[in-house]
């Protein structure tokens, strides 16, 4: 009687078989090939946080292969340790037998959120799903390599000062290659109204460390909040990583 069931399970198995019934896990389609080639990217090299005005223009050329004719998405971007990122993007046509494109964009990114950031493009469907990814298309120059760093910063009066008044910025810096292997310290400003100030240094006090600027404000200036980013240069050209700083120009 045991052998007698056996068979008929065995039986009812093959029968199931012959009738070319789906497996339980077919194998997916395959999806379309997009490959990404030789990329030449101008400017080939960046420091974003000496980048004199925003949005940045880059142009990128190079090739996109694919096996079928695709709309697709080209993205190019900036991406930071912190989580910080910022992207630009637009469509493309891939066609299998013109694998030449061109493309101009203009990228905006806040300087004074990045740490240690990457550029990177990338090329996905109109769905929206990354295809290729392609990262350190553009050098980073810059504070990698530097020992310098910017340790406090201190303004006199500390919560602003009026137009036509005096006021003062301290800033102590360290390097572990000792002080004179600093060239300067310098900064990059923001006006109230957004507009970028020339770009001005505070002189060596003290050779501890302290450098310092004793200014007077013009009747004239703005008033409100600006922003500056303070940076230390070492004689090999490398910075120190930027810290900004606001005050108050009051009427």
């Amino acid at each position: 009687m045991k052998i007698t069931h056996i068979l008929i399970v065995f039986l009812l198995s093959s029968a199931c078989s012959e009738k070319g019934e789906l497996p339980l896990n077919p194998n997916p389609l395959q999806p379309e090939t997009i490959n990404l080639g030789e990329v030449t990217v101008t400017p080939s090299s960046i420091n974003p946080d000496t980048v004199s005005s925003l949005p940045l223009p880059i142009r990128i050329s190079g090739k996109i292969y694919s096996d079928e004719r695709i709309n697709a998405i080209l993205t190019l971007g900036i991406k930071s340790k912190n989580g910080y990122s910022s992207t630009v993007s637009e469509s493309i046509l891939l066609t299998p037998n013109v694998p030449e494109f061109i493309s101009n964009f203009n990228l905006n990114f806040d300087p004074s959120l990045l740490e240690k950031p990457e550029f990177f493009i990338s090329i996905s469907k109109q769905d929206g799903y990354p295809v290729v990814t392609q990262t350190g298309i553009i050098k980073i120059d810059g504070y990698d390599n530097s020992t310098a760093k910017i340790d406090s910063i201190l303004f006199s009066p500390a919560n602003g000062v009026k137009r036509g008044n005096q006021f003062s910025m301290q800033v102590y810096v360290s390097d572990s290659k000792g002080i004179p292997n600093i060239k300067r310290v310098f900064v990059l400003g923001k006006r109230p109204d957004g507009t970028q100030q020339t770009p001005f240094e505070l002189t060596l006090l003290s050779p501890s460390g302290i450098f310092n600027l004793i200014t007077t404000t013009e009747i004239t200036t703005q008033t409100g909040t600006f922003k500056w980013t303070f940076y230390a240069q070492e004689k090999s050209g490398a910075l120190s990583r930027p810290v900004t700083k606001s005050y108050q120009v009051l009427p």
